[in-house]
Order: C-alpha cells, then structure tokens, then sequence
C-alpha cells in the first residue's frame, strides 16, 4: 500500500524510499530518523517475545548452555569411568579397549576374523569391540583349522589372552601289539591305537603289557624328543600327501627282564655288538621285543654265538660254555716217556672214546674218565670243571706168564696142571693156579722183590718140571712151553 510518510521522504533530495521492515538506519543531515515505528504489544507474537527475550538474555543464555554442556560432559566422564549406565560402559570401552592377544601352538597361523577377514599372524595383539563377541579361524599348514569365539570382555583390566593349540593324528604302536595304552594316567586303549592330540602339550606314556617292563616316556608333539631312549619309543613324524595334514607315529618297544644264567661264570656278554656285561653270577638284563643276537666269551673257552627271540615265554637263558680238554699220558715207571697210544674212555653215556692228546669238547662239570694202556695199568682220572690239560702217569703192569703145558708123548694139552712160584730159594712155594681146558695158564704174577722167580709146574701122574731164575718184566709177557712126562710104572718097584 501507499505510504503518505514514504512519499513525502522520497521528494526530498537525497533520500531513497527502502521498505519499513528494514531495520536500517538512514542518516539525514542534521537528525536521524527511525524507519519504523515502535509496535505495540498488541502487535507482537509469542515467538517475537521469545526473540526479544533472547536478544536482551542473550549472554545469560549462552552461559547457561555453557554451564550445562560442561555439568553433561562431567556426568558422562564419571559416567564412563564409574560405568553407572549402559551409556557410560559404551563410552569407556569405546575409548579405552582390552587388549586381545591370540597365539596358536605352534606358532605363525594365520588369523581371521569370520572366516574371511585376515588380521595378522600368530602371535597377534589386536584391538575388538569388547561388548560383543568376535568369531576368529587360525590355519596352519600340515593342521586342521580351528575355530574361537572371543567372549564379551568389557570389564577386563588386564590383557585377554587366547592360546589354541592346533590337534595332530598321533599312532600308538607297540611291540609286541597290544599292550595297553596310558597318557596322564588314564588308559586310552590297546596298541595299535589313533588318537587327536593337542600340540604343544606334555604327555606322560606308559606302555603296558602282561610279562614285561612298564615302558614310561614323557613327550611334546611340537618338541623333538632328543631325550629319549629310541631303543624304546622310536618318534616318526608323517605328512598326508593329499590332505596335507600332519600325523605322528609313535612305537614303544617293551623290555622285558631275561635272566642269563651262564657257565662258567666270569664271562663276557655282549648283546647286539652293543651292549657287553661281564657275568660274575646270574644275572638279569633288561631285552627288548624281538630278536637278539648274543655272544659269550671267556679265556680258554670256545665263544658261543646264537640269536634269541625276547617274547612273553622267555624268562631265562641258560648258556653253557664248552672246552677243549686234552690228556698228557706218561709213564710212571720211565721218567718222561709219553704214551700216546693210551686210550682215553669218557665215562658218559654213551661213552666217548679217544687216543692221548685227541681234545675233548666238554661243558663246565666235572667228568670222570678211564685211561687205560697195553702195558700199563688202567686208571681212573677226574677231569676239573675248569680244566683244560689233565696229566696221566701210568703204572706198568705186573708181568704176566703164560704158560701152554702139553704131554710130551701125545701133545695133548694137559688141564689142571699146578703152577707154583716163589722168588728166592729160600721162600716158601705160592700157589698161582691150574691149566685150563687147552692147558694154558695166564696169570699177571706180582713181584714183591725183584724181577726172578721160579717155577714149579706139577701134575699127578706126570714127572714135576722146574725152572728157576726166570726173568719177569713189568709190562711184558713171559711164554713158556713146558711138556710133561708121564710116569710109567715099570720104573717103580714092586
């Protein structure tokens, strides 16, 4: 609409009409003027009020806003550090979050959080929300991959720590098969036995079967187990060519006690061409499964080389050494004068028959044997469960006579015919004994003086023949021929 007031400024010179809602102030030489006049109260709305009210409050406002956002900002901060609400746990955890460490055994697996999302390798410190759970994957190749779960961990002060062990296939073996299975004490099963282990953990191993040794071994699957004995568990690690997965084997070879009861004692064992045990009595070694081969030796004896099968029947060995033992036959009669045609009779059954200086192969006891010569007496000789040369002297025989009487008119052979003998002229005759049926008379004559005897041979009916000074040797045989005269009885008187 028109305005009278703005018409009339407008026609003095030097003033340009504006709207009267401005609220610019235009200078006029000499006064100044106001584009509008004051509205009443009438006039004014709610809104206008709230404004003007703003703009004469305006420094109280702002201070008030500034007193509450900083009381707002003091509330969250003990809010958060007190954890009084929901609002300030969030804000705590939001600003300050727990530590996450995840390791594997072993170590250098891969990290993924669900499933597709790779965050590092093992060991690996990360950073999650803590008011929610994280689902993690490690792999590891040679493994199966495993899976976790990080827990809600708001509230944790201190480092959360994840440690996974990866599992392998591990193969109990024995031998001989079947023994019972133990790890940690609690019995898993009998040989041959598959099992999932975690790596990285340490296992106590018993082996147990009836008739042997408790076989005890402690092991690491992540470790090599340089402290073992691998005479008892040998260690194979496998890898499957198309599953890649990594496997183990372990043999356990049981030991079981063998008591070796050797003779002689004083021997030397060796086992294996390893091991070597000096005998100075019965003695109980530790074998284990299988075949052995042993030996056993001693100074002077002949060694003993044979292959033994350590099994649940085999409890003892008895080895028994054997010598070479030869006999020194001499006369006891001519001084060093040997007698190599003496023939030596071992008494044993059956018996065993050789000549002077032949070798004997004999166990460790005592024998007894028969050393027996043409000439010479016969003896008996113990032979020491040690010894190794036995010296034989032998006695010459008493001298023998042998004497075939026959008649001299017929050369019939006389039987019963008397044969006496003395040694000196002056001794009292001594009755050996008669002919035979041939008319032979052979008898050992022994001497108690010298080496001369005479002889008178008699028979009823015939004239007696006598011969003295006979010459008689020990060891020799002396043969006489003697023919007897019949008596005729023409030649006695009537």
């Amino acid at each position: 609409s028109t305005n009278p007031q703005a018409e009339t400024i407008a026609k003095v010179p030097g003033i340009s009409p504006f709207p009267i809602s401005s609220e610019k102030t235009v200078p006029i030489s000499g006064m100044a003027v106001s584009p509008t006049a004051p509205e009443s109260d009438a006039d004014k709305t709610r809104l206008d009020i709230i404004v003007d009210s703003f703009r004469h409050h305006r420094k109280m406002v702002y201070g008030f806003l500034a007193s509450f956002a900083v009381l707002l900002v003091f509330y969250l901060a003990l809010d958060a550090i007190n954890q009084w609400t929901p609002v300030g746990a969030r804000i705590y955890f939001w600003i300050v979050r727990p530590n996450v460490v995840i390791n594997s055994i072993p170590e250098g697996a891969q990290v993924f959080l669900y499933k597709d999302r790779f965050i590092g390798i093992t060991p690996l410190q990360v950073k999650v929300d803590p008011l929610k759970t994280h689902e993690y994957e490690l792999r590891l190749q040679g493994y199966s991959p495993i899976g976790g779960v990080i827990p809600i961990i708001a509230g944790l002060d201190s480092t959360y720590i994840i440690t996974q062990p990866f599992f392998a296939e591990v193969t109990f073996y024995s031998r001989p098969e079947g023994a019972q299975v133990f790890l940690n004490g609690a019995r898993m099963g009998n040989t041959p036995l598959t099992r999932q282990l975690p790596v990285g953990e340490d296992f106590e191993l018993q082996y147990f079967s009836e008739g042997f040794e408790l076989l005890t071994c402690k092991f690491n699957l992540i470790r090599e187990p340089i402290y073992w004995d691998f005479s008892k568990l040998y260690w194979e690690q496998e890898r499957n060519l198309e599953s890649n997965k990594r496997s183990f084997r372990l043999t356990g070879t049981l030991f079981r006690m063998v008591e070796f009861a050797v003779k002689p004692t004083g021997a030397l064992l060796r086992i294996d061409r390893q091991r070597e045990f000096f005998l100075e009595k019965d003695t109980t070694i530790a074998l284990r499964f299988g075949m052995h081969a042993i030996e056993l030796s001693k100074r002077g004896w002949q060694t003993v080389a044979k292959t033994i099968m350590v099994d649940r029947k085999l409890t003892k060995e008895a080895i028994n050494l054997t010598r070479k033992v030869r006999f020194v036959v001499e006369s006891k009669d001519v001084p060093r004068q040997p007698l190599p045609d003496a023939r030596i009779t071992l008494l044993i059954k059956p018996p065993v028959r050789k000549r002077a200086g032949e070798a004997f192969v004999l166990g460790p006891w005592s024998y007894r044997a028969r050393v027996e010569h043409e000439k010479y007496k016969s003896k008996q000789v113990l032979i020491p469960a040690e010894a190794f040369t036995i010296p034989v002297k032998l006695e010459l025989k008493d001298p023998i006579v042998a004497i075939e009487v026959t008649d001299s008119l017929t050369g019939k052979p006389l039987d019963g015919v008397q044969i006496s003998m003395r040694e000196g002229p002056g001794d009292l005759w001594h009755f050996q004994g008669l002919t035979n049926s041939q008319g032979v008379f052979n008898k050992p004559i022994a001497l108690q003086q010298g080496n001369q005897v005479d002889i008178l041979i008699t028979k009823s009916g015939y004239r007696e023949w006598r011969q003295t000074q006979v010459l008689l040797q020990k060891g020799e045989t002396h043969n006489m021929l003697v023919r007897m005269s019949p008596i005729r009885l023409e030649n006695f008187p009537n």
